[in-house]
């Protein structure tokens, strides 16, 4: 007699904590997860120090960089236009 299986679609919501989730990604995955976090708008290129690239004044010129750039809302016009007006001078 023939056997015949149903398979049933379930929806269900696990609660998975960021570290565990992260912890269990390959060095791919994460590359993966970051690149679809910068395409969603989650993430700029000046949101990511690497800690492994550099010295100590590149890392701490990307942090700073990186601080204007999520800050840009807190500075006044003036700091603003003095920015802008460093970055045009350089090429």
């Amino acid at each position: 007699m023939a056997k015949f299986s149903e398979y049933v679609e379930v929806e269900a919501e696990i609660d998975v904590s960021v570290d565990d989730f992260l912890s269990e990604c390959s060095p791919r995955e994460i590359e993966e997860l970051i690149n679809a976090m910068r395409e969603d708008g989650y993430l700029t290129p000046g949101d990511i120090v690497s800690t492994t690239n550099g010295n100590i004044m590149d890392l701490e010129w990307a942090e700073s960089v990186s601080k204007l750039a999520r800050g840009r809302l807190q500075l006044t016009n003036e700091e603003e236009e003095l920015i802008k007006k460093i970055a045009n001078r350089i090429v």
